[in-house]
C-alpha cells in the first residue's frame, strides 16, 4: 500500500487530472488572478517589458488588452508620470540587486488613464527570477487604485496647512496685541509716576501745615489721610503695573541657586516674619537658569501673601520641592486662611484682590500674583494654587531643568 496521502475531497481525483496539462494549469491561474482585485503583473527588469498582466489594468486604467499589446515595452514609460518612472529606474529597480528573496518592495506612483485622468497606484513587488549571473530578471507585483486615499491625504494637507497659517497669524495678531498692550502699560505708568509723585508729596505737605497749624478738623485730616493712603496704593499699583510690562522685555537669565535666592528673600522679610511669629520650613532647593531679581519677586510675593493671610494658629510656611525628568515643581505651603473656592480661578487675573476678614493686612495693589504668573510662564514653567477655605494653601509652580552641563 502506497505511504502517499489520498485525496479524501470528493472528484479530487478528477480535479487533480484536469489540471495537469500545461494550458488547462495556465487558464486556471489565469482566471484566478483575473478576478482578483486590482492589477497583477510579472515585469522583466531586462527587457523592460510586463511579461503578464492581468485584466485588473483595464479596469483600473481603461486601457484593453490590444491597446496594451500595442504600447508594448513602452507601456509603463507612456502611461507612468515621468518624475516617478525615473524614480522607480533610479530607487527601486536598484534594489533588486542586493535584495534577499522574498522581500516585498513598496512603492507609490502616478498612471494616466485612457480617459487622461492620473490616478496614484500603491505597487507591491517581489523578486521572481534571477539571471545565471545572479542580477535581477523578473518581478511579480499587485497594483492597488489609491486616488480616493492620497486625494483624502491631499485634503487633510491642505486643510492641517490652513488651520496653522490661521494659528501662526493669530498667534501674530495676539503677540503684536500684547506689544501694544506692553507698550502702553509701560508708557502709562511710566508718564503717571511723576505727576503722581508731584501730587502725593504737595497733599502730604499740605496735610503736615494744616496739622501744625490746626486749621483742619479731625474729620477733615482723617480725610486727608485716607487720601495720602489712597495716593500710596495709586503709586504701588502704578510701580507694579510698570513691572509686569517689563517681565519678558528686560530680563537677564543665569544660573540661580534658589536656597541662596530664598536665603536672601527671608532676611529681606525678617520683620515681618518676627512680627507674625512665622516658622518658614525649606529644605535644599536646586539650582535653575533664569532672571535673578524676577524669581526673588516670586518666592517673595507667595511668602508675603501667606504672612498676610495667615490664621490664627501659628503660621507655618513650608517650601519645598519635587523632581521630575524635565522639570522642578515647587511648592509653597501654609496653614493660613485659605481661599474661598468662587476665588480659585480669578486668583490670578490682574487687579484681583482677596477681601478676608481674617487677613492681617488690606494693603495690596491685585497685581502681585499675575505679576508672578507671568514670570514662570517666561521662564517655560507653569503656577496654580491648591486651597480650602480655612485649610490653607499651597502654591505650586515649575521651571525646566538646566542642561547637564551648566550644573556645577
Amino acid at each position: 500500500m502506497s505511504n502517499d496521502k489520498q485525496c479524501t475531497f470528493p472528484h479530487c481525483d478528477h480535479l487533480k487530472r484536469a489540471i495537469e496539462g500545461t494550458e488547462i494549469q495556465e487558464q486556471f491561474l489565469h482566471n484566478i488572478l483575473s478576478a482578483a482585485p486590482g492589477i497583477f503583473y510579472v515585469y522583466d527588469i531586462e527587457e523592460r517589458k510586463n511579461v503578464y498582466l492581468n485584466d485588473g489594468y483595464e479596469h483600473v486604467t481603461g486601457y484593453t488588452s490590444e491597446e496594451v499589446a500595442e504600447m508594448g515595452n513602452e507601456l509603463w514609460r507612456k502611461v507612468m508620470h515621468p518624475d516617478d518612472f525615473e524614480r522607480i529606474i533610479r530607487e527601486v529597480i536598484p534594489q533588486y540587486v542586493t535584495l534577499k528573496n522574498g522581500t516585498i518592495i513598496q512603492f507609490e506612483c502616478r498612471v494616466k488613464t485612457k480617459q487622461n485622468v492620473w490616478i496614484w497606484l500603491e505597487c507591491k513587488e517581489q523578486l521572481l527570477l534571477r539571471s545565471e549571473e545572479g542580477f535581477p530578471k523578473r518581478v511579480v507585483g499587485t497594483a492597488q487604485d489609491i486616488t480616493k486615499r492620497k486625494q483624502a491625504e491631499e485634503e487633510l494637507l491642505r486643510y492641517r496647512n490652513h488651520l496653522e497659517e490661521m494659528v501662526a497669524a493669530r498667534t501674530a495678531e495676539l503677540r503684536r496685541s500684547n506689544e501694544d498692550l506692553e507698550q502702553f502699560a509701560y508708557i502709562a505708568s511710566h508718564d503717571l509716576r511723576e505727576p503722581l509723585a508731584f501730587v502725593s508729596s504737595s497733599v502730604g505737605a499740605l496735610a503736615y501745615n494744616c496739622k501744625l497749624n490746626k486749621a483742619l478738623s479731625n474729620e477733615e485730616l482723617e480725610l486727608v489721610d485716607h487720601n495720602l493712603d489712597a495716593l500710596r496704593r495709586m503709586q504701588t499699583m502704578i510701580k507694579e503695573l510698570l513691572e509686569y510690562s517689563r517681565v519678558g522685555t528686560r530680563s537677564k537669565k543665569e544660573v540661580v541657586d534658589c536656597q541662596e535666592l530664598l536665603h536672601e528673600v527671608l532676611t529681606e522679610l525678617q520683620s515681618s516674619i518676627k512680627e507674625a511669629n512665622a516658622d518658614i520650613v525649606h529644605n535644599g532647593l536646586p539650582k535653575v537658569r533664569g532672571d535673578r531679581l524676577q524669581l526673588q519677586r516670586v518666592f517673595q510675593n507667595l511668602i508675603t501673601n501667606a504672612i498676610k493671610y495667615r490664621g490664627n494658629e501659628p503660621l507655618i510656611v513650608d517650601i519645598s520641592h519635587e523632581d521630575s525628568i524635565a522639570e522642578w515643581t515647587f511648592c509653597i505651603k501654609d496653614n493660613g486662611v485659605g481661599i474661598p473656592k468662587c476665588s480659585l480661578d480669578k486668583l490670578f487675573k490682574m487687579f484681583h484682590r482677596l477681601h478676608n476678614e481674617q487677613s492681617k493686612s488690606s494693603n495690596g495693589s491685585g497685581i502681585g500674583l499675575s505679576i508672578c504668573k507671568r514670570i514662570i510662564q517666561h521662564h517655560g514653567g507653569r503656577m496654580w494654587v491648591e486651597s480650602e477655605e480655612g485649610q490653607g494653601s499651597t502654591f505650586y509652580f515649575t521651571l525646566p531643568k538646566m542642561e547637564s552641563d551648566e550644573v556645577s
